[in-house]
């Protein structure tokens, strides 16, 4: 056998190898490169745009306003001779039937006679023949109708007797709102557990009362109250006529007036 064919039979016999096995002398493996750098890396894109997208806050968007609300004891009410829903075929309730039906008819009419005849006061001349009593009854009366809404405004600040009528305490107000200038009035009203039923409390004292109420933030309530709803009836329990002047300025600024005169 010659020298040659020596050789193939020695290279056919040993095995090659695996040329992902040899390393270069003096040459650095390059090693992948690990999810956190790939990660952490980053390309620049030279001319690329800065982005337009609004930086995300961690401010919080501001609550919404909660509504004041009362629950109202309907039996005491009922005990105390308000009318309540449970008592809608009772000798009481027909009475303020008879009472309320002419202010709707007139409330419902149309024509500059008839401006701003969904606002009706409750007064009287002196204190204690029962003005409250009936602007809280023809309130709770008109709040059985269908088609209709009522807002009871206490304007006797110096009383509070819807508050006191109704067994509830009443703080802020028509005076503060009429003293907070461009506050937003249903931050004032009261909701109760009668659904059609919503009331504006006297708020608190004020030694300026009357130019308060004759002011035009007083004409811009009336005006806003009169034409913003149009099932809306607002029922203003006022002052005594001779005991103070803030009941002839209520009286300018409504439609139709209730005039309660104790029997003797």
């Amino acid at each position: 056998m010659s020298i040659i064919e020596k050789a193939i039979e020695r290279l056919e016999d040993e095995p090659l190898d695996d040329p992902t096995d040899r390393v270069i002398e003096g040459a650095e493996v390059e090693q992948p490169l690990s999810e956190p750098a790939l990660e952490e890396s980053s390309v620049d894109v030279v001319g690329a745009e800065p982005s337009t997208e609004p930086a995300v806050t961690t401010n919080e968007s501001p609550k919404p306003r909660t509504w004041r609300e009362v629950e109202l004891d309907l039996a005491a009410l009922k005990s105390a001779g308000i009318v309540t829903p449970e008592l809608e075929n009772t000798v009481l309730a027909e009475q303020y039937r008879l009472i309320k039906r002419p202010l709707l008819m007139q409330a419902n009419a149309a024509g500059e006679s008839t401006a701003r005849s969904n606002l009706i006061m409750v007064g009287s001349a002196i204190p204690g023949e029962g003005k409250t009593h009936t602007a809280v009854n023809l309130a709770m009366s008109i709040a059985m109708e269908r088609d209709r809404t009522v807002l009871l405004v206490d304007g006797d600040v110096s009383k509070a007797d819807v508050n006191r009528v109704l067994g509830f305490r009443g703080e802020e107000g028509l005076s503060d709102y009429l003293v907070n200038e461009g506050d937003d009035l249903s931050n004032y009203l009261v909701r109760t557990n009668i659904p059609k039923l919503q009331i504006l409390p006297s708020g608190r004292r004020h030694p300026n009362l009357t130019e308060l109420l004759a002011g035009p933030d007083m004409k811009r309530l009336a005006a806003e109250l009169s034409e913003r709803y149009a099932d809306r009836i607002v029922i203003f329990d006022s002052p005594p006529l001779l005991a103070t002047s803030g009941a002839s300025v209520l009286a300018t600024l409504v439609g139709q007036i209730v005039l309660v005169v104790e029997a003797i």
